[in-house]
């Protein structure tokens, strides 16, 4: 074999050897991703299904908490520790919804919104009404159920229409709260307006305003 025949194999053996060992390089590359995707894949799913348990309990106890909340005669108070126990639960399912995938989560959500919102303002006057006491029940059944068919592997449906009436009662009262409050807040400095409108002097208005503020003899 002549000089440039051994020289031409060579080449074509480095070229070869070369090709091979990047496809090879790629290969290996393409193959470590999918392991790497697949294992934060499982770690994502066993913090979701750990959270799902978690939130299933956390449920469990709101349900079982409910019971001290409706009144059982006119002058029926909730607990204080009731009440902060409602708080502790609402958190801890709060903080476990970062976890949850989104269509569970739409289903979860709900109960630090709605559950929280109407048991802190129902409970201000000592109890739970029947009302909330239903719309706190089903908010937590939905969520029971959308939680189980994740963790059965099922589809999860979308939110019911009869929560998002809910969430927009609430948002319709919470309106209604903020608006009240900057009424409130906007009467007082009206009030000195128009007394100022009407030629009341400075001197008038701060030995009124002193007379207010000093206490009862």
């Amino acid at each position: 074999m002549d000089p440039w025949s051994i020289l031409a194999t060579l080449l074509v053996s480095a070229v070869t050897a070369w090709v091979t060992s990047r496809l090879t390089r790629k290969q290996q590359e393409a193959e470590w991703k999918a392991r790497t995707a697949e294992a934060r894949a499982a770690e994502v799913r066993a913090r979701a299904d750990t959270a799902a348990e978690q939130i299933l309990h956390l449920i469990r106890e709101i349900d079982q908490l409910l019971n001290r909340f409706i009144p059982r005669s006119p002058s029926d108070i909730v607990a204080q520790s009731d009440r902060a126990e409602l708080r502790r639960l609402v958190r801890e399912i709060d903080t476990a919804l970062i976890y949850m995938p989104s269509p569970v989560r739409e289903h979860v959500e709900p109960i630090p919104r709605l559950v929280a919102s109407s048991g802190e303002r129902i409970c201000g006057m000592g109890y739970l009404d029947e009302p909330a006491q239903l719309m706190t029940r089903i908010v937590c059944r939905a969520a029971r159920e959308a939680i189980g068919q994740y963790i059965r592997g099922e589809p999860v449906g979308a939110l019911s229409n009869e929560i998002h009436g809910y969430l927009q009662v609430l948002a319709d009262v919470e309106r209604h709260d903020e608006d009240e409050i900057e009424r409130q807040t906007a009467e007082p400095q009206s009030h000195l307006e128009s007394r100022l409108g009407a030629g009341t002097s400075d001197s008038t208005l701060t030995r009124e305003a002193t007379t207010q503020t000093e206490p009862a003899s």
